[in-house]
């Protein structure tokens, strides 16, 4: 018999609420709050998208060869991803 899981997931309206919530005030936890976002709009590990620059980037996609299992993905930036994404240079 396995192990019972539960899946935990956020509904879209949750989602951009959460990217709408003023944290101007307190920058470490708007920064926080963006890399979750950034973790929920690709749906890559920490492990690689923590490592994100601008060369992964290009107008419409990502493209990033994962560690754990050195796939290649193209990840299409939705619009709330890249209102994250503009907020930073690198």
């Amino acid at each position: 018999m396995g192990e019972k899981t539960f899946n935990v997931y956020l509904k879209e309206e949750e989602l951009d609420t959460l990217l709408k919530f003023d944290l101007s005030n307190k920058p470490e936890k708007e920064i926080i709050r963006n890399l979750f976002m950034i973790g929920c709009e690709t749906r890559l590990r920490f492990s690689d998208y923590s490592r994100l620059t601008k060369n992964h980037l290009s107008d419409k996609v990502i493209r990033i060869t994962t560690l754990k299992t050195q796939d290649r993905v193209v990840i299409p930036i939705s619009e709330r991803l890249r209102t994250v994404l503009s907020k930073y240079e690198d």
